[in-house]
């Protein structure tokens, strides 16, 4: 069993890019200087995001799992960890505020060593938080969601 879970900055670089940008050619008509500017700093945002924002991986295995985590300044490192070197998972959310705000959903993982991983919410995240409560029996709990599409994780004692 070898199972991907990803949060990439490429998407987010290329988010913010394509925003400014539009809203630049769109004010090239009647402000060409405040649609270059948009231009420009659509560019250089996205340049940024995807050099100094982490892209993290984690493959999840029998024995335990790996975290590739990487950028374009410091490179890419891989460290493994067993199942057995798990001391901890959390599940937390965090809201950005204002009267619009979302709720973006986190889960961490900790060894000895401290945190080996922490995720936002992404395509497989319910499996991610599956499978490690499915592979870390000796913890003295477990992250279960209500039935139903907007319930939050919540902590349960095992046995």
């Amino acid at each position: 069993m070898n199972k991907e879970f990803s949060n990439k900055s490429t998407g987010t670089s290329m988010v913010f890019g394509i925003v400014f940008g539009i809203m630049g050619i769109s004010c090239l008509s009647f402000f060409p200087l405040l649609g270059l500017g948009f231009i420009a700093i659509g560019v250089i945002v996205f340049f940024l995001i995807r050099t100094f924002m982490n892209n993290t991986t984690v493959t999840i295995h029998d024995q335990g799992f790996s975290v590739k985590e990487g950028n374009k300044r410091k490179g890419t490192a891989v460290k493994e960890y067993k199942w057995s070197d798990v001391v901890a998972t959390s599940y937390y959310e965090e809201d950005s505020g204002g009267e619009d705000s979302d709720t973006t959903s986190f889960f961490q993982v900790s060894t000895n060593e401290g945190v080996a991983f922490d995720l936002q919410k992404m395509k497989g995240f319910n499996e991610l938080i599956e499978l490690v409560n499915q592979n870390t029996p000796h913890l003295p709990y477990y992250w279960a969601k209500p039935q139903g599409w907007l319930g939050k994780y919540q902590k349960q004692s095992r046995g």
